[in-house]
């Protein structure tokens, strides 16, 4: 405790010869420039940052106010590693404001220079400012109000700013298969797992990645139905099987879109072409053109990439096309389903992380699906996807492993 106190003071000893002070006596505004602070101007003075700085010492010195600023030099060398500004109104007082620092002095009449007490109360307001400084490290705001034993009344508040983290929940699952003959009622396993999602109350948004129904255009609306019970927006793409067996067609409209998650960009792409002809993933000539007119405003690597199909990369379509030009884009992941089981591989072998996720329903009735986490922090998302059991509203182990994470780097974006 001493020997903090004795720092402290040490700290605010300092003379103001050591701080290159900068003067605008328009604005009677001074400035102390941070150590990377690129200002190379000040008032009407120019030249090179050095004389520059002589010249507003000077400016400072020879300034009729700046004797009332006598009252800051044993705390000069404390101050000047700090973006710092020292204002002077024209209804007197003066002002310090700094990056995490703020100090106030007001007078009910414009003063030459502080008093001896006034100077001594402005010491033990720093130094009380100092401490909290070296002290409170990431505390909460700190009131110093119970200095305010003088007229004019001194007050100082220390904010401490931490980086913010946001953080986006997708609940991402696949292959409901609506209307299975597993089922004891068509949608028994979607509606089984929504309410355990509304119950668990963490996402934000959703989606579901294929295989919606199990070839028939009749289950299309009980799909529909039972998401439209989620608490959150929702969107899907189209598996090989949500193509009505009779007609061929889709059983709802295919869906391809991208979006900005998180500085991420998500994009999702629909299967066009029903299972029974090719089990790949096939796009119309409309969304194959989007697609990569997409992918070509990303070319220079610049935004990370999330993919969203039903099938995996080996069975996406338009796979050799898209090998051969990967290294042109930042693809980070791939999310798919299609298999009914787990496939997560950090190294796919292919330059990206690949999640293929278990299934609601269909083949195997195990009610599984994951969460995606994304938590930025600036320019970096930690992203997480964990996974969850809906039949028995547990979280799961997959590989031995609670979760998966991998970072994402937004520096370029």
């Amino acid at each position: 405790m001493r020997r903090c106190c004795k720092r402290a003071r040490s700290l605010l000893n300092g003379a103001i010869q050591q701080s290159p002070i900068l003067c605008d006596t328009r604005q009677r505004e001074h400035r102390l420039p941070h150590r990377n602070d690129s200002l190379g101007r000040c008032g009407n003075h120019s030249g090179d940052r050095r004389a520059t700085l002589k010249s507003c010492v000077r400016s400072f010195q020879s300034c009729p106010r700046s004797r009332s600023q006598s009252w800051l030099s044993p705390f000069r060398s404390w101050l000047s590693p700090l973006p710092f500004t020292l204002r002077r109104s024209t209804a007197g007082g003066c002002s310090i404001k700094m990056v995490g620092l703020e100090l106030e002095r007001r007078h009910k009449e414009p003063p030459l220079a502080p008093t001896f007490g006034e100077r001594t109360m402005m010491k033990r307001t720093l130094f009380a400012a100092l401490l909290a400084v070296l002290w409170a490290g990431t505390g909460p705001t700190v009131d110093l109000a119970w200095l305010d034993a003088y007229n004019p009344a001194i007050t100082a508040t220390l904010y401490a700013e931490e980086p913010s983290t946001e953080r986006v929940i997708w609940w991402v699952a696949g292959d409901p298969h609506v209307g299975h003959g597993s089922e004891a009622f068509p949608g028994q396993h979607l509606a089984t797992a929504v309410a355990d999602v509304n119950e668990l109350g963490i996402a934000d948004e959703a989606i579901m990645l294929g295989d919606l129904v199990e070839d028939r255009a009749a289950f299309s609306d009980i799909f529909v139905r039972e998401m439209d019970k989620l608490k959150v927006d929702w969107t899907y793409v189209l598996g090989n099987h949500d193509f009505d067996r009779t007609t061929g067609l889709p059983v709802l409209s295919p869906r391809y879109d991208a979006r900005t998650v998180q500085g991420i960009r998500f994009i999702t792409l629909s299967d066009e072409v029903s299972g029974s002809t090719d089990r790949n993933l096939v796009m119309s000539d409309a969304q194959e053109r989007w697609f990569w007119e997409e992918l070509a405003t990303h070319r220079n690597k610049d935004t990370p990439i999330f993919l969203f199909t039903h099938q995996p990369h080996p069975e996406f379509g338009k796979w050799p096309q898209l090998q051969e030009v990967l290294d042109e884009y930042n693809i980070v992941a791939w999310f798919s389903a299609h298999k009914h089981r787990w496939d997560i591989r950090k190294d796919s072998g292919v330059g990206f992380i690949q999640v293929n996720i278990h299934s609601i329903g269909g083949v195997r009735e195990d009610y599984l699906s994951s969460f995606l986490y994304l938590d930025r922090t600036g320019d970096t998302v930690e992203t997480t996807v964990r996974f969850r059991n809906h039949e028995k509203r547990e979280w799961i182990q997959v590989d031995g492993k609670d979760q998966v994470t991998f970072t994402v780097d937004l520096a370029s974006d």
